[in-house]
């Protein structure tokens, strides 16, 4: 494959990448219009959302198994294809019902794409030429470079690779940024249909240079197809994810949410099970047994999950404290992405130049410094504060994007690729669903008890329950319908709930930070021979 061809097949990634990353975000902004128009009551307005979140989250690994065996480059085309079909259905969605079951069938073509993403630019920049050798996971020989040492096998990723990948994350983070802006944009000058009709002509024209550049599928995996372990994963994540969802809108003791989560832990344990009988099993969970794999996986579940997660709650510090519009919100969100965006991009050669745990540890040593420096923030902050905090988050999280993707695919077998990133990808949904719930209970319960506190005695004492009540929603932190004494209040309970947020969030990504540390092994380091008995070496000679 030439160099145009390769530039072109990381176009058609990067741009239904970004294209479904900002559907996750570029949402938000436009529901006041969607509720007005189709006089939708608060619960649709929330499976708008969810309905979205929930099937990307829990297909993800799944597509990437299906990519592995059955073509990366039909599974992305698909998922392509079902993604604008499900856009244009939900620009035409008459009734908030039909735009919910719209929004679900786009998570689910949001999931095949992103779910092949990795492995796709795996397959256009391949690493050095390699051998196989003996003793492969799942019957699948693991492979190696004889030239150069390095790595899992002995190979270093090759600097095409790590450029592509950096690209990749920059493109990830960027999307985030820009979807409040762009969405607030499109809703107020094209109305909140524009939102979803605008991915139309991306996916024709991604389609369309996707069946001419993406690579052919040059081999397939034998074996059954593994039904069984699909349908439990599946129905796992869902039950995980929902949950999660459930937890941050209705509160962790509402009655679904244990059921829920329950569930998934039984359907969870059943499919390790599951697993470990077949001979192809769509996770080999012998991939965590590396134990560079298992750090890198869990670094991600916790650093991209809370810092994310902690990133967006900076919306409702913006909107509902400091009374800005969803313009101004996402203009001043702007460093965020900007930091995001260069780091990935910058960060692509690191992992070849610093020890991995170092890379890895140090890319979550931003990401806690930054959330760390928005606990400064209160009522009458300036922006300095903010801007500065969300920089140097947007460092972490952009270049840990970067670094996580390459550490995912190193060293792994070409042919389970999609698998290894596809897991990566999933866990990162499931640590942002689970942290923006988790970080949300945290702040609803310091804001609750410090409102409580500065309430009792005090004139405003009897508005205590509609200053909870606007604690609990989020909805109207601005203090309207409340007295200035009330509105003082809860504006200084809701930045103290803020504060606590940030403070459990730099503690968990600071704690992804020592995991990396203590657990991630050198990829640039070929792994330490084991010693040979001297009794066999005729033998092995």
């Amino acid at each position: 494959m030439g160099p145009t061809h390769r530039i072109a097949a990381l176009a058609c990634v990067c741009a239904t990448t970004f294209m479904m990353v900002l559907d996750m975000t570029v949402v938000a902004v436009a529901l006041a219009d969607v509720q007005r128009d189709l006089h939708a009551g608060l619960a649709g307005l929330q499976w708008v959302i969810d309905a979205y979140v929930v099937p990307l989250a829990a297909l993800l690994p799944v597509a990437a198994a299906l990519g592995d065996r059955f073509g990366r480059r039909a599974v992305f085309l698909g998922g392509t294809a079902v993604f604008g079909a499900a856009s244009l259905a939900c620009g035409c969605a008459p009734a908030v019902g039909w735009l919910a079951v719209a929004r679900a069938v786009q998570g689910a073509g949001a999931a095949m794409m992103l779910g092949v993403a990795l492995a796709l630019i795996a397959d256009v920049f391949p690493e050095r030429r390699q051998q196989a050798v003996p003793g492969g996971v799942g019957g699948r020989p693991p492979t190696r470079d004889r030239a150069v040492p390095g790595g899992v096998g002995g190979r270093p990723p090759t600097r095409d690779r790590d450029v592509a990948l950096g690209v990749f994350g920059a493109t990830v983070a960027s999307a985030i940024a820009i979807g409040p802006l762009l969405g607030g944009y499109l809703a107020q000058q094209a109305g909140w249909r524009a939102v979803f009709l605008i991915n139309v002509p991306i996916g024709v024209a991604v389609l369309r240079a996707g069946w001419r550049r993406l690579p052919r599928p040059v081999e397939r995996g034998g074996g059954p197809v593994d039904w069984a372990g699909t349908a439990t994963l599946t129905a796992a994540l869902v039950a995980l994810v929902t949950g999660c969802v459930r937890a941050g809108e209705d509160g962790w003791d509402d009655p679904p949410v244990p059921v829920l989560l329950g569930a998934a832990c039984v359907l969870l344990a059943c499919f390790a099970v599951i697993e470990r009988r077949v001979a192809v099993p769509v996770v080999d969970l012998r991939l965590f047994a590396d134990r560079t794999y298992g750090a890198n996986a869990l670094v991600a579940l916790l650093n991209q999950g809370a810092g994310v997660a902690a990133a967006t709650y900076l919306a409702l510090y913006a909107q509902q404290v400091r009374g800005l519009g969803p313009l101004r919100t996402g203009s001043c969100l702007l460093p965020f992405g900007v930091a995001a965006f260069l780091s990935a991009l910058l960060s692509a050669p690191l992992l070849g130049r610093v020890p991995s745990r170092w890379a890895v540890g140090g890319t979550a040593a931003f990401t806690s410094a930054g959330l760390a420096l928005l606990t400064a923030l209160d009522a009458a902050s300036g922006w300095t504060v903010v801007m500065c905090g969300l920089a140097v988050t947007g460092v972490g999280l952009g270049a840990g994007s970067t670094v996580l993707n390459q550490v995912a695919v190193h060293g792994v077998d070409a042919r389970r690729a999609g698998m290894a990133g596809g897991v990566i990808m999933a866990l990162r949904q499931v640590g942002t669903a689970f942290a923006v719930s988790a970080l949300g209970a945290a702040y609803q319960h310091t804001a609750a008890v410090r409102a409580g506190r500065d309430l009792r005695g005090t004139a405003a004492a009897d508005e205590a329950g509609r200053v909870a009540a606007a604690i609990a929603d989020g909805e109207a932190l601005d203090g309207t319908g409340l007295s200035p004494a009330a509105a003082a209040v809860l504006r200084h309970a809701s930045v103290t709930g803020l504060d606590r947020l940030f403070t459990v969030a730099a503690a968990v990504t600071a704690a992804g930070g020592l995991v990396a540390l203590l657990c991630v092994r050198d990829v640039r380091r070929p792994p330490r021979p084991e010693p040979r008995p001297a009794g066999r070496a005729a033998d092995a000679r």
